[in-house]
């Protein structure tokens, strides 16, 4: 069978937990006998030495990287001002261009099965040529059709970027584009409600997955040793963490955190807790560096300000036998073993 993968972003330009998630899928389809091809973006500022559309082979796997047509990348996001973002977002929602370029690699390799994860950046309406294929499952990781973001905030439920007049806007163009799509398949039952809530997937068979649990040995939990792993923003709670941390840490000398992570703030965080021997920045890590963090850490804290579907850290950690303490939100709470801990989201006293 001929599969095509689909999300914005592939190794080496990753950023979260769909990356690895598509990776793992093509690893295993390609191990099953497969026929494997995965359609990708790459950052604008590759583009002068690059074609719209480029193709390599990776370990088996082909790879095309598709440079957008927009005025970023989705990779660079964050780097370009807010103003120009709502722009960049109203060119991704519309970007035919996109699908055209889509079309035809259908056309060039026939897939029997497509497979779409996260959309943005690799222009919206991509969504379409996909459900005129055999077979067409999309996945979902987050509230990417709902808030442009992809972001619900802890309190700011009501926001304008949720149900503001482009928001509104917005989710009719996505409602449009997957009205067509048969298969849906998600890792929570909160992210699949809250689509219900907006008017998404009327006319498709939402599956949830079951998340598989790992067994672990519980006796090598010894709540000193604590990990973050994840971007390092502000919607991660990791500078709310930070502050609670150091704060219990001058009373108690048994505890030390591991951040493991790059983001926007991660140089100002690092330098605000340059003088605490109990915090400790890494950066981003190879995976084999990641497995060594999560064999030596007992608590992996999860303290997110915003509504996630099923963070990969969680399935990870518990994989390795650590203990979760997370926020009580979005689809977090549905993860967590007997033995983990949620605490409501910027609880300061709780999460104490």
């Amino acid at each position: 069978m001929k599969i095509l993968l689909v999300n914005n972003l592939y190794p080496p330009y990753a950023r979260g937990g769909a990356e690895s998630i598509v990776v793992a899928q093509a690893n295993k389809f390609q191990q099953q006998g497969h026929d494997v091809h995965v359609f990708t973006t790459v950052p604008l500022s590759l583009r002068s030495s690059r074609k719209i559309m480029e193709t390599t082979n990776e370990q088996g796997i082909i790879v095309h990287r598709y440079t957008p047509t927009n005025i970023a990348s989705y990779y660079n996001l964050h780097r370009i001002p807010k103003p120009l973002r709502l722009l960049w977002h109203i060119i991704d929602t519309i970007d035919f261009s996109a699908y055209a370029i889509f079309s035809k690699l259908m056309r060039d390799i026939s897939p029997d099965k497509i497979i779409t994860h996260n959309l943005k950046g690799t222009g919206m309406p991509i969504v379409r040529a996909a459900n005129k294929a055999p077979e067409h499952i999309h996945y979902l990781h987050d509230v990417q059709l709902i808030t442009p973001s992809g972001l619900i905030l802890h309190k700011q439920e009501k926001s304008w970027d949720v149900i503001g007049i482009f928001a509104r806007w917005y989710q009719w163009m996505t409602r449009r584009a997957f009205k067509n799509t048969k298969t849906v398949h998600a890792p929570s039952q909160w992210v699949i409600d809250i689509h219900k809530e907006f008017g998404f997937f009327k006319n498709a068979q939402v599956h949830k997955q079951v998340q598989p649990q790992k067994n672990f040995n519980k006796e090598k939990i010894r709540p000193t040793r604590c990990l973050f792993v994840g971007q390092i923003e502000n919607h991660k709670g990791i500078a709310f963490l930070l502050s609670v941390f150091a704060e219990v840490t001058k009373n108690r000398e048994d505890l030390r955190l591991d951040v493991v992570g790059g983001g926007s703030q991660f140089k100002s965080l690092q330098k605000q807790y340059e003088d605490n021997d109990a915090i400790l920045f890494h950066g981003k890590v190879q995976r084999s560096q990641l497995e060594q963090f999560y064999a030596s850490a007992d608590t992996l804290l999860v303290p997110s300000l915003c509504y996630e579907n099923t963070p990969t850290v969680i399935t990870e950690a518990h994989s390795h036998g650590l203990r979760v303490v997370a926020s009580l939100i979005g689809g977090i709470p549905e993860m967590l073993l007997p033995n983990d801990i949620a605490i409501e989201p910027a609880n300061r006293q709780m999460w104490k």
